[in-house]
């Protein structure tokens, strides 16, 4: 089996699983959510997921991507790109970033029942932020 077939297949895995109920444990730091607009990336059954790959033995998947305090999808769509340039590049997300216009400051928030990571990051001077699903494959 060829390593993009088994990158596919376990990214389709970890969506399929990232469907189910939100845990109690998560429950909270959705609720600090409850004004951020989910922003999609392009339409059909996946269109939330953007998928990156560091090098050939990780590979990951961010979904559910709400923007917050305003921010528009547009540019949600925009700062999430941006940090999957940064994980196939790196391997990881740089906790503080500038992508060229402001400072993004990160942090993981909560962790959902399946192990994927809720992350946030915030701009303070336009109050905006954006926040994350993570989730992580290694070969």
């Amino acid at each position: 089996m060829s390593l993009t077939i088994r990158t596919v297949a376990a990214l389709a895995a970890v969506s399929a699983i990232a469907l189910t109920a939100m845990p109690p444990s998560a429950a909270r730091a959705h609720a600090a959510m409850a004004g951020a607009m989910q922003c999609l990336f392009y339409s059909g059954p996946d269109g939330d997921a953007l998928y990156a790959n560091h090098g050939r033995e990780a590979a990951g998947v961010m979904s559910f991507v709400r923007a917050g305090g305003g921010m528009s999808c547009k540019s949600a769509r925009y700062v999430a790109r941006a940090l999957i340039r940064q994980w196939n590049r790196r391997g990881h997300f740089a906790r503080t970033w500038f992508d060229g216009y402001v400072t993004w400051h990160g942090r993981v928030i909560g962790r959902r029942s399946w192990g994927a990571q809720i992350i946030r990051y915030r701009e303070f001077t336009s109050r905006t932020s954006l926040t994350f699903d993570w989730q992580v494959t290694v070969f």
